[in-house]
């Protein structure tokens, strides 16, 4: 897998010149992984963002209600998951299963924060111009199913 090659097309680094792409390259972490396997789960500590290089990757929060995962999100090639890990370093919000061969490329928040630390830090600051732009769309869209959702439910309730 050619790294610069999937991180110069993941809009997380839109805005960094060569220097700082290749310094981002030299703190990037390959790991494999077979179809199935757990990259991440749910409540995990969270301290690494993780992009998809081969393969593809799903996502599933635990409802407890029912006793069981729900998939929300299907991730392929040159997406991004665990954004907020390099923000909050809370724990994941959700578990990331394998959906075949795949090989991700993973950034940790303390070699990202070094980076933003050193003496040309600021060259950085894209990524987190880009984490909060990724992170408004996914609000916007959740706030969306959100609000379909509640619709769908009154509806529902016209019948009862």
């Amino acid at each position: 897998m050619d790294i610069k090659s999937i991180i110069e097309k993941v809009p997380l680094f839109n805005g960094l010149g060569d220097d700082e792409i290749s310094k981002i390259i030299d703190i990037c972490e390959v790991r494999k992984y077979s179809e199935g396997s757990v990259i991440f789960k749910e409540h995990d500590a969270g301290d690494y963002l993780i992009i998809v290089g081969i393969g593809g990757v799903s996502l599933y929060n635990h409802n407890k209600n029912h006793n069981r995962d729900i998939k929300i999100a299907e991730l392929g090639v040159g997406q991004t998951i665990g954004e907020m890990a390099l923000i909050d370093v809370r724990e994941r919000s959700a578990t990331v299963v394998a959906d075949e061969e795949t090989e991700i490329v993973c950034i940790t928040s303390e070699d990202l924060n070094n980076l933003l630390s050193c003496e040309n830090g600021m060259n950085y600051i894209p990524i987190i111009v880009n984490i909060a732009r990724l992170m408004s769309e996914r609000l916007r869209k959740t706030n969306k199913l959100i609000a379909e959702m509640v619709d769908s439910l009154e509806a529902s309730r016209q019948f009862l």
